[in-house]
């Protein structure tokens, strides 16, 4: 499959996977953010609630939607705060298994 250029051994697949996902908010919103902090990880860049607002198309003025997204991955064990000690308004995020404390618990 190499030599007819259909796949490669970069693992890039996944990154691009992730992206569309999010592109696309697909499968559904909690997961999206989970993946936004994935991508957000393998890239390492911080995920903030600016952040996510961007790919979900939330406007500056409706941030407190994507803090209940984030508050709801955050309960659902998928990403958890970076550092507990700054602000809200200062919050970043990781994915869970980025951090040695969180687990993840199933999605309802």
């Amino acid at each position: 499959m190499r030599r007819f250029r259909i796949c490669e051994e970069r693992g890039s697949g996944i990154d691009k996977v992730v992206f569309e996902v999010e592109l696309y908010q697909l499968p559904d919103r909690v997961r999206a953010c989970y993946l936004h902090a994935c991508l957000r990880c393998v890239t390492r860049q911080p995920m903030t609630n600016s952040s996510l607002r961007e790919p979900f198309g939330i406007t500056e003025k409706n941030a407190s939607a994507a803090s209940r997204l984030l508050n709801e991955a955050v309960a659902a064990g998928l990403i958890a705060v970076e550092d507990t000690t700054v602000g809200t308004r200062a919050r970043t995020y990781l994915p869970y298994w980025a951090t040695p404390r969180a687990r993840p618990r199933e999605i309802a």
